[in-house]
């Protein structure tokens, strides 16, 4: 119910983030550009069917893939067990496990790194989201369980309090009074109606004693699970009219003391100084200075069976809470302690939500704010990932890893410019490549660009591995080559070196035969005898740095490395729908990691009735995905 109020923000976000940048990219080569219709949706079916329905003839079925991404996140329900559709999609969909899979090194490496983000087993030895998650969900289960089961057994109806005996609405009104912690007499009843017939019948009732089974008897089985778990005003109103006011009253109490309870932290600013304080000094002074460490195992075993005695006593506490179950009347959360139920929502949701983050930030450079190489900037998405590390709140530590991961895309993107260039396939090259070897993508030159680029930049199938390695050799070559060059100096604007030959998809056994061989390829340049005298000698001297490339040259080029890296390449370009599908599902599941924080915010918010700092923005404190009127952008916290 709550999803679906939310319906028209959520395709209006999932439309800013994935599907309009798509349909952009996608009109960028069409020749009627002037049909493409950025106008927000109305609601998720605007977005997905009003969408396909205006663009017939564009490539939209990963219209169909996002709408189930989202059909099946709406299939959890917020604070129960089976709200983990958003975590289960990123560990497990195939789509984002295919593309992880490009960059072998780390894949190997982050399998038991997302596995710690599963909200449906436990994680490491400290716990981890399952566990806040696990701890949250079953306090609400239980505490709304007893008060499904206190209201039930104890409320009664207006009109049946009208008939019923002295005994039975004096009983009500000291159940209700207890509750709001009011005087029995303040509880308002309705005027006794057939009197003289409810005290007869309430005293053949009370003849005998009953047994404490039929004591369990409930007075009302009219409130369920939703009555603690939504604020509906219809539903209050109903109640309202079949038990009075003051039950609606305690009602709504309930139901923000049930979220504040799951969601709250004990306050320790209110424990005394000296218990929230360790002082080595008074600790000496106390209990060692002075012959009392002659005393002190005495105390220490004091102490420890004053533990036993509590541990018992509080498992006694349990097991009698859970065979005669009553509500907590102890004091009530105040209204203040939003920001302690928030940390409880980052800790469940933020894991995920990072871990998506750094996923996307990974492989797909455009997130980071990198232009694709060679493509018009009118194409270009809105840079997200500052936006979304300050919706997060992230930490420094946080954005310093962020910006290494933007400076690192940013060198690869260099590269790839200028093996784009090579190949005679920039954006404004592919279009005619792909019309005459692959027509079947004539039309989707920007999302061929898009594959290229993340291939290269994932190194899949080990491309941008041997490119680099040529270009390294290359500049190697070319500077040793020079008489007047300094040999024991390496050449500025080399790549990093290949140092790892375990993470590459086609392994590389051997010393990758004779260093020679390299003056025999087409890809280097033909240096005379004694300039290449001079190279060997370079490269041996440096061979910790150039070692991985030459092996990598000579184990995977062949004939001609150059040759063999478009072969590869030219794979990726036939499989652009696999490469655009892979990176919308990424993008939609980073979105839902998004939702999910969002929704669980805002419904604690909402249920809670918290106030304080954060009600400053009042029912906008959790409208942090809210799009923005002026921009394309979302408007984020």
């Amino acid at each position: 119910m709550y999803k679906a109020e939310r319906s028209r923000q959520d395709a209006r976000f999932l439309s800013e983030r994935v599907i309009d940048p798509e349909l952009r990219l996608r009109a960028s080569d069409d020749h009627r550009p002037e049909l493409y219709d950025n106008a927000p949706p109305t609601d998720v079916e605007d977005l997905f069917e009003g969408r396909r329905t205006k663009f017939p003839n564009r490539e939209l079925a990963f219209l169909r893939t996002i709408r189930l991404l989202y059909q099946d996140y709406l299939d959890g329900s917020p604070f129960h067990r089976n709200d983990t559709k958003a975590s289960v999609q990123l560990l497990g969909n195939l789509a984002l496990t295919n593309l992880r899979r490009s960059d072998l090194r780390r894949f190997l490496r982050d399998g038991r790194t997302l596995g710690r983000l599963d909200l449906n087993r436990a994680g490491g030895l400290f716990g981890g989201p399952h566990l806040w998650f696990d701890y949250i969900t079953r306090s609400l289960v239980q505490e709304t369980a007893l008060l499904l089961l206190d209201y039930n057994r104890h409320a009664v109806p207006l009109e049946r309090l009208a008939r019923a005996t002295p005994h039975q609405r004096r009983a009500f009104q000291e159940w209700l009074a207890g509750r709001l912690r009011i005087e029995p007499d303040e509880v308002r009843l309705p005027e006794p109606t057939a009197g003289e017939m409810a005290e007869s019948v309430g005293s053949s009732a009370s003849a005998a004693p009953r047994r404490r089974e039929a004591n369990e008897f409930l007075e009302t089985v009219e409130f369920t699970a939703i009555d603690f778990l939504t604020d509906d005003p219809e539903r209050d109103a109903e109640i309202q009219a079949r038990f009075g006011p003051q039950v609606v009253q305690l009602l709504a109490k309930d139901r923000r003391q049930n979220v504040r309870r799951a969601f709250r932290s004990f306050p320790l600013q209110e424990l005394p100084l000296a218990q929230r304080t360790i002082n080595p000094l008074a600790f000496y002074e106390s209990r060692l200075s002075g012959g009392r460490i002659v005393f002190f195992p005495i105390v220490v075993g004091f102490a420890l069976a004053r533990g036993a005695a509590s541990a018992i006593r509080a498992v006694y506490q349990g097991v009698h809470q859970l065979l005669n179950p009553r509500v907590a009347r102890d004091r009530d959360i105040p209204a203040d302690a939003y920001a302690a139920a928030l940390r409880k929502v980052h800790r469940m949701r933020k894991p995920a939500f990072m871990g998506s983050l750094w996923l996307r930030a990974r492989l797909d450079v455009e997130y980071l704010g990198l232009p694709l190489p060679t493509a018009p900037p009118e194409i270009a998405i809105d840079p997200l990932m500052e936006t979304d590390l300050d919706f997060i709140g992230a930490s420094r530590r946080d954005r310093n890893l962020a910006e290494t991961i933007r400076r690192d895309r940013e060198r690869r993107l260099e590269w790839v410019g200028r093996w784009l260039h090579r190949f005679g396939w920039t954006f404004d090259e592919l279009p005619a490549h792909l019309a005459a070897t692959m027509p079947h993508l004539a039309n989707r030159g920007g999302e061929a660009l898009r594959a290229l680029v993340a291939a290269l930049v994932l190194d899949h199938d080990d491309a941008a591995t041997l490119a680099l390695s040529i270009d390294a050799l290359t500049l190697m070559m070319d500077h040793a080559a020079d008489p007047e060059a300094d040999l024991k100096t390496l050449p500025p604007g080399l790549p990093d070196p290949v140092t790892d030959l375990r993470g590459l998809w086609r392994p590389i056994r051997g010393g990758g035969g004779r260093w020679a061989a390299l003056f025999d390829l087409p890809c280097f340049p033909n240096h005379d005898p004694t300039a290449r005298k001079r190279i060997r000698a370079y490269l041996k001297r440096h061979k910790a740095t150039a070692g991985g490339w030459v092996r990598v040259v000579l184990g995977q080029g062949g004939g001609d490395p150059w040759e063999e890296v478009r072969a590869r390449l030219r794979d990726v370009l036939l499989k652009t729908d696999l490469w655009s599908d892979q990176i919308l599902v990424l993008r939609a599941v980073q979105t839902l990691t998004m939702l999910d924080v969002q929704h669980n915010g805002e419904l604690v918010w909402r249920l809670g009735g918290y106030s304080g700092p954060e009600a400053d923005n009042g029912s906008d404190a959790w409208g942090a995905l809210e799009p923005s009127s002026e921009s394309s952008s979302p408007s984020l916290l």
